[in-house]
């Protein structure tokens, strides 16, 4: 199932790490309910529909567009890159 495909980085909602795009549309659906969120809702069906890698990948843009627009994103840090050092 393309739904249980992982995020990296991890994102936030409502406090709770989501790792997959199938935890992200639980937490969602119970965010649009809590806070009446049309987008949240709309966002969910999206996520529930991917059927192909390219539709998650369009799922996990949008949904980290709307943890940015609605100032939901608290995702933990990204893991620092080592750094080359020119000598």
């Amino acid at each position: 199932m393309i739904q249980h495909l992982l995020l990296y980085p991890p994102v936030s909602i409502r406090g709770r790490v989501i790792r997959s795009l199938e935890e992200a549309a639980y937490e969602l659906r119970q965010y649009a309910i809590e806070h009446r969120d049309d987008e949240a809702r709309r966002l969910v069906h999206l996520i529930r529909d991917v059927r192909t890698v390219f539709d998650a990948e369009v799922a996990e843009g949008r949904l980290r567009a709307w943890l940015i627009a609605t100032d939901n994103e608290r995702a933990p840090p990204k893991p620092d890159s080592p750094k080359k050092s020119v000598a």
